[in-house]
């Protein structure tokens, strides 16, 4: 059984590329974009035989991750950015875990660095994901099977039109074609504690309300913003009041 890492770098970013050691049936797609503008690259990680490195003049994260995907044939791909470090049996708890359940998508836990706060809250227990668990996905937690053949929707995710939801967008696809969502309690990579939801200002409530529109039709995502509004604490992190906040997703919410 083999595994693709499908790893996406922009610029000078790939200097900072630390990969493990080499492991049977292991291999690593380095999606470069914006190459030119780095002097030195490191041939060191480049040259290795379990390395393929592909320079792109694309822009688009979503873009970078579907580059991977069409250029891996692997059993498993294991979605993943220049910036994470990699448990020391990853591969293992990735393949032991698609041969109990047989999965079409696989969603493990990230572990964060520098910090005692969990990544994000996770669900207790290994579970198999409805739409609304789609909701709270990171695509590094992302391991997408060979006969799931689905792209990222371009719209979504950074340098797209809506700034993040891209990996709801991927799991909502996966649900419309019938395809097997696994949570997996278990951790494979670990990553800085840093959120889009903070990070990415009002934009990320802009592409919530096209998110929820495009799982959940117009009616139901309709009343999921109106919830999300009076009850979430969007206008706290935002500084802004509750209305803005139903009228910034509902900016979204009419473009899609």
């Amino acid at each position: 059984m083999t595994l693709d890492v499908l790893i996406s770098t922009f610029s000078d970013r790939i200097t900072k590329l630390s990969l493990p050691d080499k492991k049977e049936g292991v291999r690593y797609i380095i999606v470069h974009q914006k190459f030119r503008t780095v002097r030195i690259l490191p041939n060191d990680i480049l040259k290795r035989s379990d390395v393929k490195y592909i320079q792109t003049e694309t822009v688009g994260l979503t873009r970078s991750r579907n580059i991977a995907l069409m250029s891996s044939d692997a059993d498993l791909k294991l979605i993943a950015d220049d910036d994470i470090n990699f448990f020391p049996k990853f591969d293992d708890i990735i393949k032991n875990n698609y041969q109990k359940y047989k999965f079409d998508i696989g969603i493990f836990k990230v572990k964060s660095i520098g910090s005692e706060s969990e990544f994000r809250k996770y669900p207790s227990k290994n579970k198999w994901y409805n739409r609304v668990d789609c909701l709270n996905v990171c695509s590094i937690e992302m391991v997408i099977t060979k006969n799931c053949n689905i792209k990222f929707d371009e719209r979504f995710g950074i340098g797209g039109k809506y700034l993040c939801g891209e990996e709801s967008i991927y799991l909502f696809d996966a649900k419309k074609h019938n395809k097997k969502i696994k949570y997996i309690s278990s951790y494979i990579v670990a990553h800085p504690l840093e959120s889009t939801v903070i990070t990415g200002g009002v934009k990320v409530l802009k592409a919530k309300g096209a998110v929820l529109k495009y799982g959940f039709g117009k009616l139901l995502s309709l009343m999921l913003i109106i919830k999300l509004s009076v009850m979430s604490r969007f206008n706290d992190i935002y500084c802004i009041n509750r209305i803005d906040v139903f009228k910034k997703m509902m900016a979204g919410w009419y473009e899609d």
